[in-house]
C-alpha cells in the first residue's frame, strides 16, 4: 500500500517537471534557430562544395572533402546508415534528412542533422543537390539527459511514501495515521490521534478558512473527494498535501473516513515555477513591439502557425485563437497587391535558409490601413517543412517617418534651390573647400568647383575680404562660429549679398580639422529690407523723409539744445487749395505737383537741413545751425521761409497745364520751453493755421498768443472727448414740411451742452472733432441716437416720417462705415427706408469711387440720400447722374438772398428746375419768412425747413408737436 502511494506522488512530480521543461524549450526555440553550414552535391551524390565551417570542424580541406572524401569524418557507427539513406534518396529524388555524429578535428564528437533537396532543370532532371547542416548536439544531449531523468524519476517513484489515515467524520479526529505522518510533518503519530483538533490547528492559516468546511460539507453528503491544501510542519515549514478522501457510509450516514495524504510540495513548486515561466514568457511577449510566432511552411507549400502570442491581436486586430486555427484569417486581411511579395519572400527564405524580412500592408477589421514587418529565422522542420520562429511588428510609424523624411529631404532640396542656400566644407590641413552645387551657382561657378580657401576670399569685395578672412581664421584658432552678411563680386562680375555661416569641426582630440557652414544668396532680401527701411522712414512719392523720420530728427535736435548752442527752427507748410488740383486734373497730376514741390523745397535749404513730407499736401522743414541769438535765429528762419514761399509761388507746368499755387507757413524755434517733438509740431501747426486764417499764402511766427490759443484748443479737445464719453452730445430735431405745412420728417442736429460753457454751437465743435480725429465717434453716436428715435416714432404711430442725418467726409470714408450703419439699424430696429443720409459735395470729391461703392451698398439696405448745400461747391451734374440721390437741399444762403440778389434768385430757380428735371425732390433750408416760402412754392419747391415753421428742439418737444398735429389735422 505504501509503495503504491509513492508511485502516485512521484508520477505527479514527473508530469509537472516535464511541463516546466517543455515550456522552457518552447521559449528557447522562439529566440532563433540557425543553420551551421550549407553544401552542394552532384546528381550522383558526390560532394562538390561545402561551407568552411564544416571543413574546419572536420579538419579537412575543401579538396580532400570533395567526392566521397567527407565520409570518413562521420562516426564509424553512423557512416553506413548515412550512406545507405543518402544513396536511396538520390535514387528516388526525394528530399533527404539524416542525423549523424561528426568526428571533430579537436577530438570531440558533435551531432548534426542534414537536410537536402534536389534542384531540377526545365526538363525535370536533377542537376544538383543543395543541402544544409545544423548542429543539434545540444538537442541530442538534452534528449539523453531527459531519458536519464525519467529513469531516475521511475526509481524515485518506487521509493515514494504517503500518509495513510482513518478518521471520525463527525469530529475529524484521526483514529489512525501511518508512520509517514511523522516522517513528512515531524509530529509524533500519537499526537495525531490523541489531540481532537490536531488536523484543523495545523492547517495553514490561509487554508484553514475553507479546507475544513469543504471537507465537512462533502463528507456530510457522503461524497468522496480530493483537495489540495497546506499544513504547517513541526519545524515551521509548509508542506503541500493532496488529500484523497473516501467516505464510508452505513444507511446513508457517514461512519468512517479513510484517506491518503500525498506530499505534493515538489510538484506544487514545479507548478508555481511553470506559472512563473509562462508569466515571464507572456511578459516578454507583451513587452515586445509586436507579436511572436512560429510559422510553418509544409513541403507542399501550405503555411500555418503553431504558436501566436497575444501581441498579434494588437498588430493585426484579429482574434488570436481564430488565427491559430485558421491561418487565412491573417492572409485575407493582407492587401492583395502585397501578397505576391509576401509569398515570394517566404519561398526564398525557405529555399535558401536566409532570414525572413518582408513588409506588407494589411486592412485591419476596424478599417485601419497598417504596415507590418515580418521577421523570422528559418530552420528545417519535419517532413521537409520549414519553420520560422519570429516576430511581426506594426511598422506603420517607421514607414510614415521614412516617407516624411524623404518628403522632407525633397522639400529641403527645393527649399535650398528656392532660398538660394547651399553648404560648404573647408579642410584646414589642405586649404581646399568643397562647395555644394547651389553655392557654386551663387558665385557663378560651374557645379563641382573646389576652390581653395584663399581663392574663395577673392570674391569678397574690399574690406569684406579681410573681414571674412579674420572670421574664418578665428573660427579655426579659437573654435568660434560666425554668422555674417557680406557683399561679393561673383565670377561673372555680378554684385550680390550673401549670408555666410561657419562653425568648427573637431577631431577626437579637440583640434579643429574642418570648418563647415552654409552660404545663402540674400541679395533680394537685402533689397527688400532696404526697401522696407526706406518705406519706414521715407515717403515713396517724393522720396523725402516721412513723419516718422522727421520725429526722430526732431528728437535729436531737441537733445542737442544747451547754453550757447546754435538754434534750430521748424517750418510747417500747407499747400493752399491743393485739393482743386486733384479734383480738376486728377491725382496723377496732383502727385506730379507734390514731387515738384519736394524738389523745390530740397533746393531751397542746406544739406544739413531736413525736408519731410508730413502727409497729404503738408511738409515740414527742420532748419539747423541758426544763430545762437534767438531773435536773430528767428529772422534767419523767416527769411528762408519767405524764400520758400516765393519759390513755391512760381508756376507749375503739369502735363500741359500751368498751375499757380501758394503756401501757408508756420515757423517756431526749438526753445527750452518746448515739451517735445509733438509739442513742437503743434506749435508750427498752430502758426500755419494762423497764416491760413489771415488769407492763405502767408507766413506766421509762433508767439505766446498762439500758445494760449493752442492750450485753449487742447482744453476744447479734452472737453469734447469727455462729452462723448459721458454722452453729453445729444440730438435735436428740426422739422421738415410740405406745401400744406404738415411735418414730413426731420433733420437730426448735434447739440453739445457743456456744464461750464453752456450750449456750444456745432460750427465750433464739429470742425474740432474733424481736426482731432473724433468725427467718426461723434458721427456714430449721432446716427445711433437718431435711429433709436426713428424706431420709437415708428412704435408711437409716426412711421411715415423720414429722418435725415448729416455724415462728414471722414466718417463716410471709414472702411467699416457700411458695417457700422448696418449694425446700428440692426440694434435699434429702425426702418432703413425712413433714414436719409445727407452728404456734401466735398465728400463726393474726396474719393468718387469709394463714395459710389458705399452709397450703392447702403442703398441696397434701403437708405436714401440727400445732396446737402447744393450749389456751394462744384455742382457737378455727373455726380447727380451717377450717384443714387433722391433729394437736393438748397443752401440757406441762396434762399435768404434770393429776393434781394437776382443772381441768387436765378440759382434757386435753376437748382429747383434741375432737381425736378432729374426726378429729385428739392428741399430749401433756412426758410424764415412767409414770402420766402411763397417764392419757393412758385418756383416748384414745396419742401421746406427753417425757423418759419420750426426751430431745432429736443425729441420730447418734437414728438409733442407731432402728437398735437395728429390730434388737430385740419388746423
Amino acid at each position: 500500500m505504501d509503495q503504491g502511494q509513492r508511485l502516485i506522488r512521484n508520477d505527479t512530480e514527473i508530469g509537472h517537471a516535464s511541463a516546466v521543461a517543455a515550456s522552457e524549450r518552447r521559449f528557447r526555440s522562439l529566440v532563433a534557430a540557425t543553420s551551421d553550414f550549407v553544401w552542394r552535391c552532384a546528381p550522383d551524390g558526390r560532394l562538390l562544395e561545402i561551407s568552411a565551417a564544416w571543413l574546419e570542424l572536420a579538419g579537412l580541406s575543401a579538396e580532400a572533402a570533395r567526392g566521397w572524401g567527407w565520409l570518413p569524418a562521420l562516426h564509424e557507427a553512423d557512416r553506413q546508415p548515412y550512406l545507405d539513406a543518402w544513396l536511396e534518396h538520390i535514387a528516388t529524388g526525394r528530399p533527404f534528412t539524416q542525423t549523424y555524429r561528426l568526428l571533430c578535428a579537436g577530438g570531440d564528437v558533435r551531432w548534426f542533422q542534414d537536410r537536402a533537396v534536389p534542384v531540377h532543370d526545365d526538363t525535370g532532371t536533377i542537376v544538383e543537390w543543395i543541402g544544409a547542416g545544423q548542429d543539434v548536439t545540444g538537442r541530442k544531449l538534452a534528449t539523453m539527459e531527459l531519458e536519464r531523468q525519467r529513469e531516475q524519476y521511475r526509481t524515485l517513484v518506487e521509493c515514494t511514501s504517503a500518509i495513510l489515515w482513518e478518521g471520525d467524520p463527525e469530529t475529524f479526529q484521526f483514529t489512525f495515521v501511518s508512520q509517514e505522518a511523522e516522517t513528512l510533518l515531524g509530529y509524533p503519530t500519537a499526537r495525531w490521534c490523541q489531540e481532537r483538533d490536531f488536523w484543523v490547528r495545523h492547517i495553514h492559516p490561509e487554508d484553514r478558512d475553507w479546507a475544513p468546511d469543504y471537507c465537512a460539507r462533502t463528507t456530510a453528503e457522503g461524497r468522496s473527494h480530493t483537495f489540495d491544501y497546506r499544513m504547517l510542519a513541526a519545524d515551521g515549514s509548509v508542506v503541500w498535501l493532496r488529500d484523497v478522501v473516501s467516505v464510508i457510509t452505513e444507511g446513508g450516514r457517514p461512519v468512517k473516513m479513510v484517506g491518503v495524504m500525498v506530499d505534493i510540495t515538489a510538484s506544487k513548486r514545479t507548478e508555481i515555477a511553470l506559472r512563473e515561466s509562462e508569466a515571464r514568457l507572456r511578459a516578454i511577449s507583451s513587452n515586445l513591439p509586436g507579436g511572436l510566432s512560429r510559422r510553418v511552411m509544409e513541403a507542399d507549400g501550405r503555411v500555418h502557425f503553431t504558436y501566436l502570442s497575444d501581441g498579434y491581436a494588437e498588430v493585426f486586430g484579429v482574434d488570436v485563437e481564430r488565427a491559430r486555427r485558421d491561418p487565412k484569417a491573417l492572409y485575407e486581411i493582407m492587401l492583395p497587391e502585397d501578397r505576391p511579395r509576401y509569398d515570394a519572400a517566404l519561398r526564398h527564405s525557405a529555399a535558401h535558409r536566409e532570414p525572413l524580412d518582408v513588409q506588407f500592408r494589411i486592412r485591419r477589421p476596424d478599417g485601419a490601413l497598417r504596415w507590418v514587418r515580418a521577421l523570422g529565422t528559418p530552420r528545417p522542420g519535419d517532413n521537409g517543412a520549414t519553420v520560422w520562429d519570429g516576430l511581426a511588428i506594426d511598422d506603420t510609424h517607421r514607414r510614415e517617418a521614412e516617407d516624411a523624411l524623404r518628403e522632407s529631404q525633397a522639400l529641403l532640396e527645393i527649399a535650398g534651390r528656392t532660398a538660394r542656400l547651399g553648404g560648404w566644407l573647408a579642410d584646414v590641413a589642405t586649404g581646399t573647400v568643397s562647395w555644394s552645387d547651389e553655392v557654386c551657382a551663387i558665385f557663378d561657378l560651374p557645379a563641382g568647383s573646389h576652390p581653395t580657401v584663399a581663392q574663395s576670399m577673392t570674391f569678397f569685395r574690399g574690406t569684406e575680404s579681410e573681414r571674412v578672412r579674420t572670421l574664418f581664421h578665428r573660427c579655426v584658432r579659437d573654435g568660434r562660429p560666425y554668422d555674417e552678411e557680406f557683399e561679393i563680386l561673383t565670377a561673372r562680375g555680378r554684385k550680390a549679398w550673401v549670408r555666410v555661416i561657419g562653425e568648427p569641426v573637431h577631431d577626437t582630440e579637440g583640434r579643429v580639422t574642418h570648418v563647415r557652414g552654409a552660404c545663402q544668396d540674400i541679395t533680394e532680401q537685402r533689397r527688400a529690407r532696404e526697401a522696407v527701411q526706406f518705406l519706414a522712414h521715407y515717403d515713396p512719392l517724393t522720396r523725402l523723409p516721412n513723419r516718422r523720420l522727421l520725429h526722430e530728427r526732431l528728437q535729436l535736435a531737441l537733445a542737442g539744445r544747451g547754453p550757447g548752442a546754435r538754434h534750430a527752427a521748424v517750418l510747417f507748410l500747407d499747400l493752399d487749395h491743393f485739393k482743386t488740383v486733384n479734383d480738376t486734373l486728377g491725382h496723377q497730376v496732383g502727385d506730379r505737383m507734390l514731387q515738384e514741390v519736394a524738389r523745390r523745397l530740397a533746393a531751397s535749404v542746406r544739406e544739413t537741413d531736413t525736408v519731410a513730407r508730413f502727409g497729404g499736401d503738408e511738409f515740414a522743414i527742420i532748419l539747423s545751425g541758426l544763430d545762437t541769438d534767438p531773435e536773430e535765429a528767428l529772422r534767419e528762419a523767416e527769411a528762408i521761409g519767405e524764400g520758400i514761399r516765393a519759390t513755391l509761388a512760381r508756376p507749375y507746368h503739369l502735363e500741359g497745364h500751368e498751375r499757380h499755387s501758394s503756401v501757408s507757413l508756420g515757423i517756431t524755434l526749438l526753445d527750452e520751453d518746448c515739451a517735445g517733438a509733438d509739442d513742437l509740431m503743434q506749435r508750427a501747426d498752430v502758426a500755419m493755421y494762423q497764416a491760413k486764417a489771415a488769407g492763405r499764402g502767408r507766413l506766421r511766427l509762433f508767439d505766446p498768443g498762439m500758445r494760449a490759443a493752442l492750450h485753449n484748443r487742447v482744453r476744447e479737445e479734452s472737453a469734447l472727448r469727455e462729452a462723448l464719453a459721458e454722452a453729453r452730445i445729444t440730438v435735436h430735431y428740426q422739422a421738415q414740411f410740405d406745401a400744406e405745412g404738415r411735418v414730413t420728417g426731420a433733420e437730426a442736429l448735434a447739440r453739445w451742452h457743456d456744464p461750464a460753457r453752456g450750449w456750444i454751437p456745432p460750427a465750433e465743435f464739429i470742425p474740432l472733432a474733424e481736426d482731432c480725429g473724433l468725427i467718426g465717434a461723434l458721427g456714430a453716436s449721432i446716427l445711433e441716437q437718431a435711429c433709436e428715435a426713428l424706431a420709437r416714432w415708428q412704435r408711437q404711430g409716426h412711421g411715415r416720417l423720414t429722418l435725415a442725418v448729416n455724415v462728414s467726409a471722414r466718417q463716410f470714408h471709414e472702411v467699416a462705415f457700411v458695417d457700422t450703419v448696418r449694425d446700428i439699424l440692426h440694434r435699434t430696429g429702425a426702418s432703413p427706408w425712413r433714414l436719409r443720409l445727407e452728404l456734401t459735395e466735398s465728400l463726393l470729391l474726396a474719393d468718387v469711387e469709394d463714395t459710389s461703392e458705399k452709397m450703392h451698398a447702403l442703398r441696397a439696405l434701403g437708405l436714401r440720400f440727400a445732396l446737402d448745400d447744393f450749389g456751394t461747391g462744384y455742382s457737378s451734374l455727373a455726380y447727380l447722374r451717377r450717384l443714387p440721390f433722391d433729394q437736393l437741399k438748397i443752401h440757406q444762403g441762396f434762399v435768404q438772398a434770393a429776393q434781394q440778389d437776382p443772381n441768387d434768385d436765378a440759382i434757386v430757380r435753376t437748382v429747383i428746375a434741375l432737381a425736378n428735371t432729374l426726378g429729385l425732390e428739392p428741399l430749401a433750408e433756412g426758410v424764415e419768412t412767409e414770402a420766402q416760402r411763397e417764392m419757393l412754392a412758385a418756383y416748384g419747391c414745396t419742401a421746406c425747413q427753417g425757423y418759419l415753421l420750426g426751430r431745432p428742439a429736443p425729441e420730447a418737444e418734437f414728438v409733442a408737436r407731432l402728437d398735437a398735429e395728429a390730434a388737430h389735422p385740419t388746423e
